[in-house]
């Protein structure tokens, strides 16, 4: 990256709030170019990929030129020798690796340079502040790893940060926080609402933050109570992934997600054209800073819908209105019926407070089991949510069945996240279920 790349990216962070939609694009133009330019030259996949798009990097001019690049994914790099994806000259055993959870079955290792760690930090650091965070907080993160964060502001002396691991439990995570009484709280949505369930009237005197940053999981209407309740805190909705950093994170004052444009070029794709305001599809991100690894036309496997652009509040930036959740959660229906199930328990959790977990799983096209875990004091949960079953079984349709099962617990993944919605299948089911 040059000087003045670098002075344009540090005015991005910092700035963009305050440009016009015409400035905010115009910088993403020029940093695509600069971003094509630098993957023909120096990154032999693709390279490979453009020419065979018949595409030269010159030929990129604005945001327009984006389509013109094939959409990416996993699967497109999993023969790829890893010197194909890095930007040639750099040592790659000098670059940070961060490892996606492998929730599709195909983990990845992102690379990035030392630099490129510190600008998307920044852009993250950007949001926090926005919410209210301060200099001298103590911020704790609730993630899969407990590995000690040593970014450049804990150099300095600056945001004391702390991670905890999710396989300690949420009574052992809900003791830490006791112990270390962060005013900044983040991590997934499941695990922080099952510790806001845990939280006490004495523990609230010793434990309150000064805001809960919660994600990657979908922060649900139930999710996002029991964290506001239990930490009786304000609850943002932070959307993020290991390729990107940041994507998306919640707007103070309208609750629709802004988009974040300075460092990524954002599409919502529906059936391969550009959603419209209130309609469902893909993620597809192009990140605007990773020269190391990048990622142009990734493709993220999740389900969005797309929000108005630009936010109401005043702000430049595009929105989303809800992270539906990923692809793979999806239910495939006779028929080649796609159905995203996540409002089916909108009226469970809704309904039944005595519910604490609960995992939707589809085992076959015409059967979905619901595991629930329940309050203590609940022995017949699968006889009291027989109302729910047949609800949810006239919305699925024939010949779909729903069965419910309490059990005592349901496992995370090994990423340290919890899947609610689970399906078996992996491909549309052409016609009725014999």
């Amino acid at each position: 990256m040059t000087g003045g790349q670098l002075s344009a990216a540090a005015r991005a962070v910092f700035q963009a709030g305050a440009w016009s939609r015409d400035q905010l694009q115009d910088y993403q133009s020029s940093r695509l170019r600069a971003l094509a330019r630098h993957a023909w030259k120096r990154v032999p996949f693709y390279r490979r990929q453009m020419e065979s798009a018949g595409l030269h990097w010159s030929d990129v001019g604005g945001l327009e030129s984006l389509a013109r690049f094939p959409v990416m994914d996993r699967t497109a790099i999993r023969e790829t020798p890893l010197g194909d994806l890095l930007a040639q000259g750099l040592d790659a055993t000098a670059l940070s690796v961060h490892h996606t959870s492998g929730t599709s079955g195909q983990p990845l290792a992102v690379r990035r340079t030392a630099f490129e760690e510190r600008l998307l930090h920044m852009f993250r650091l950007r949001v926090m502040f926005g919410y209210g965070m301060r200099w001298r907080d103590r911020r704790v993160s609730v993630r899969s790893s407990n590995a000690s964060e040593r970014a450049w502001w804990v150099k300095l002396g600056l945001i004391e940060q702390h991670t905890i691991a999710t396989r300690e439990g949420p009574d052992a995570l809900r003791a830490w926080l006791l112990q270390l009484r962060p005013e900044v709280v983040e991590g997934y949505a499941t695990t922080l609402a099952d510790i806001g369930d845990r939280l006490s009237s004495a523990d609230r005197k010793t434990l309150h933050p000064r805001f809960v940053a919660a994600g990657a999981e979908p922060v649900t209407p139930d999710r996002r109570r029991r964290i506001a309740e239990g930490f009786q805190a304000r609850v943002y909705d932070v959307y993020g992934s290991e390729e990107f950093n940041l994507i998306a994170a919640e707007c103070p004052q309208t609750g629709l997600l802004h988009l974040c444009e300075t460092s990524l070029i954002a599409e919502v794709l529906c059936d391969g054209r550009p959603a419209k305001p209130g309609e469902t599809g893909q993620l597809v991100a192009t990140a605007l800073h990773s020269y190391a690894m990048p990622f142009l036309r990734w493709r993220l496997g999740d389900r969005v819908r797309r929000g108005p652009e630009p936010c109401p509040c005043g702000e430049p930036f595009a929105t989303i209105e809800e992270v539906e959740g990923r692809e793979e959660d999806v239910f495939w229906l006779s028929g080649g019926r796609i159905l995203c199930p996540y409002w089916l328990v909108v009226p469970l959790m809704e309904r039944f407070p005595w519910v604490r977990q609960y995992q939707l799983v589809q085992e076959r096209p015409d059967l979905v089991r619901l595991l629930v875990v329940a309050a203590p004091e609940v022995i017949d949960a699968p006889e009291r949510l027989s109302g729910w079953r047949r609800d949810a079984e006239e919305d699925f349709g024939a010949p779909v069945r729903v069965m419910v099962e309490q059990v005592a617990q349901i496992p995370l993944e090994p990423s340290g996240k919890f899947r609610s919605i689970r399906s078996r299948l992996h491909r549309p089911v052409a016609g009725p279920t014999p």
